[in-house]
């Protein structure tokens, strides 16, 4: 009797979007300030070490050796769930003298991203994020916002230099 064999894994391909672009996408907007100020004022991501992509962590996982609970070489693995947990990356604006953080992101592999933003731009222009984040529903992000896919996270990029406070701050850093 040849019986199917059972697979519990299924293909391994995610259903859930991956946050991969969000800090690729933040540094291209820091360069594109940069140039916009003829230098004057950068963005800096304090925090932020890229360790591995999920493409890099789907092949470690693939290419595992299999693992016997009674050998000693167990206890000298790494253990790689700790790629898992959020990230926390500082969005910096400022000059050679000054820095202002207009938000801190809580970036796991998944969306949603955790969100905290400064308390002047987010009471002074709510409404203008209202369709790019929402009250943070996720126990694992401790944000006051979340974020949930790439598109609403383009969406708040596009709002943030539009608020009172951001705009104010980049005219001043660069006139200084």
């Amino acid at each position: 009797m040849d019986e199917k064999q059972f697979n519990m894994w299924g293909s391994l391909n995610s259903k859930w979007e991956s946050t991969d672009r969000v800090v690729a996408t933040l540094n291209e907007q820091g360069e594109l300030l940069e140039k916009l100020t003829d230098g004057k004022v950068r963005i800096k991501l304090n925090g932020h070490e890229i360790k591995f992509s999920l493409s890099e962590i789907s092949a470690v996982v693939k290419n595992l050796p299999e693992i016997s609970m009674f050998k000693n070489e167990y206890d000298k693995l790494e253990d790689i769930g700790k790629m898992y947990k959020p990230e926390t990356v500082r969005f910096d604006i400022c000059n050679d003298d000054y820095r202002f953080t207009a938000f801190t992101l809580k970036i796991g592999p998944y969306f949603p991203i955790g969100l905290d933003l400064d308390e002047d731009i987010i009471s002074e222009d709510y409404n203008m994020f209202a369709t790019c984040i929402s009250k943070c529903n996720s126990p694992n992000l401790v944000s006051d916002y979340e974020i949930k896919s790439y598109d609403k996270f383009r969406a708040f990029l596009e709002t943030v230099p539009r608020t009172r406070k951001v705009t104010y701050i980049i005219n001043k850093l660069r006139k200084m």
